[in-house]
């Protein structure tokens, strides 16, 4: 069997080594990746603890697309309709990237008619369709001219994160923030990390997942589309469930410190904290960025892993420039001689600053979203 995941573009370099742990033949492909699977329990428990996918399950089919729809020649797998029965509704569900002379809907439109006059085709009943709600869900990504299609276990984007309440204008989403945790903590068994400008600490939380191997979708359980689908009524997915919850990550001592300059990010930071049940495994303060040399020890911490602040309607450009030359002077100070910094930026004016206080931009990973990049800096 062959399956399918969903990424932000950008970060299929990420989920093809993820994906490469419990699955064989693993390609990528710009905003998804495939690979083959034996059994069902393992994509269950693929989907319930990846941080990166927005949509994963079986694929039916890859291939390029005709912009001219009634010209492709589609021919699906029987394992589509072996989904299928009398009692089962479902819907085709499409998202694009790139420029199409079609619409999403007019995708979702012509696969559901042929699907569904397929169905009667071969079943000799109308199959029921729910735009809303639907028991099966067929999803399709189209990137300019490759589309991928199959059948979605997940029925929600589970990149999105349901711990994030309280937002601000300067927040990333959690599969970013999963990212950038990842790469910070390559060859890192202990030490101490601080995100300084934590915002609505989804850095710090994304980070407590990882070191303590929570899953976001801990209290997502019961959404998971694929438990109305008959194939999988006599797989016991709670007793997967419980063995990755179960899991303990052994030989790694870490602390997490979560600062900011301004309270209202801080409370926001504790209250999604707590809503993701991780609050405990943060130390969460309201700290200037000119007082960091006061918390931590000349050349005691390991990473600093954060968002740069950026102009907005509260920041001028002269107090960005402040915050900038400020952080990289107490970095300098606190991080250890082989540390590193892993920051997100929509802009490279805080190179200048970088590059003053000894640090040098060593890796750039180039983003989908707006203009942002990670940057990754050396002592």
């Amino acid at each position: 069997m062959k399956g399918f995941a969903i990424c932000q573009i950008g970060f299929e370099r990420f989920l093809e080594k993820e994906l490469a742990k419990s699955f064989s033949n693993v390609k990528k492909n710009k905003g998804y990746c495939i690979f083959d699977f034996d059994e069902y329990e393992k994509i269950i428990g693929f989907i319930y603890s990846s941080p990166l996918i927005v949509r994963a399950g079986e694929l039916i089919l890859e291939g390029k697309i005709n912009p001219k729809l009634k010209d492709n020649n589609i021919n699906f797998e029987n394992s589509l309709f072996s989904f299928f029965n009398e009692n089962l509704s479902f819907r085709v569900e499409c998202e694009r990237v790139g420029d199409h002379e079609f619409r999403s809907v007019d995708i979702e439109k012509f696969l559901g008619g042929f699907i569904h006059d397929e169905v009667k085709k071969r079943f000799g009943y109308l199959p029921k369709v729910d735009l809303k709600n639907p028991d099966l869900n067929i999803y399709s990504l189209i990137v300019d001219e490759s589309m991928v299609l199959g059948v979605d276990l997940v029925g929600f984007d589970s990149n999105k994160r349901d711990y994030k309440i309280f937002n601000n204008s300067h927040s990333i989403k959690g599969d970013l923030g999963h990212v950038m945790c990842k790469i910070g903590l390559k060859d890192l068994k202990s030490g101490i990390i601080l995100d300084p400008f934590c915002s609505d600490g989804v850095l710090s939380i994304e980070l407590g997942f990882l070191l303590n191997n929570r899953s976001h979708n801990f209290y997502r359980k019961k959404d998971f589309l694929f438990r109305r689908l008959k194939r999988f009524e006599n797989i016991d997915h709670k007793e997967v469930f419980k063995k990755i919850d179960e899991e303990e990550i052994t030989n790694i001592s870490f602390e997490i410190y979560a600062y900011d300059p301004m309270m209202p990010n801080i409370k926001a930071t504790q209250k999604n904290a707590k809503i993701a049940g991780i609050e405990k495994a943060i130390k969460i303060s309201k700290i200037s960025t000119d007082m960091l040399e006061l918390k931590f020890d000349e050349n005691s911490v390991s990473r600093i892993i954060t968002v740069l602040p950026s102009k907005s309607k509260l920041l001028s450009e002269d107090k960005i420039r402040k915050y900038y030359d400020t952080f990289f002077d107490q970095a300098a100070f606190i991080l250890k001689k082989d540390a590193k910094i892993v920051l997100v930026s929509d802009k490279i004016d805080f190179l200048e600053f970088s590059d003053e206080y000894g640090f040098k931009n060593i890796e750039t990973v180039n983003l989908f979203e707006n203009n942002r990049k990670i940057y990754v800096l050396k002592k």
